[in-house]
């Protein structure tokens, strides 16, 4: 979930907009929107925010039987505006996203045409290679696509193409 601040129109007062979104999440939304059958995969919170997620994914015809459901927290993302700069701050360690592990890789379903992975979820443990072994588990026989990112961020991801 990320928020961003808001100022409505009192002076001295502040909201927050809860913006249902996430690299990956975006693009099962959109697809889903599109009508194209879509499955997301992930940790998912069944706190108040989990639920917030998985609502947005059903009313955009996003399937999320593959998830996994766990009492964790839901990662927060809070984005600030400062003259037209924005700076971020997560919340991330110990949350849903972060819990996925290789206990919880599910079988792709026959019909699938295509994987996509999103870069944040590439990087933290042990999530991150958990979609590593889900990709190669999957690589002989589906594409997949990998969201592009900042070389930076490039380096930081624990996939290698190449398996040993």
């Amino acid at each position: 979930i990320s928020a961003c601040k808001t100022w409505n129109h009192r002076p001295n007062h502040m909201g927050i907009l809860n913006l249902v979104r996430r690299d990956t999440l975006n693009t099962a939304i959109a697809l889903g929107r599109l009508g194209v059958e879509t499955g997301f995969v992930c940790g998912i919170s069944n706190d108040f925010f989990g639920d917030m997620l998985v609502e947005e994914l059903h009313r955009s015809g996003v399937s999320t039987s593959l998830c996994s459901h766990t009492s964790l927290p839901t990662t927060l993302a809070f984005v600030t505006l400062n003259d037209g700069s924005a700076s971020y701050t997560f919340y991330e360690e110990g949350s849903a996203g972060q819990s996925f592990s290789q206990s919880n890789i599910p079988s792709v379903p026959s019909e699938t045409l295509a994987l996509h992975f999103g870069a944040v979820s590439l990087i933290s443990e042990p999530c991150g290679s958990t979609y590593e072994e889900m990709l190669f588990r999957n690589s002989e026989h589906l594409p997949f696509h990998l969201i592009p990112i900042s070389d930076h961020l490039l380096s930081m991801i624990p996939i290698n193409i190449v398996r040993e």
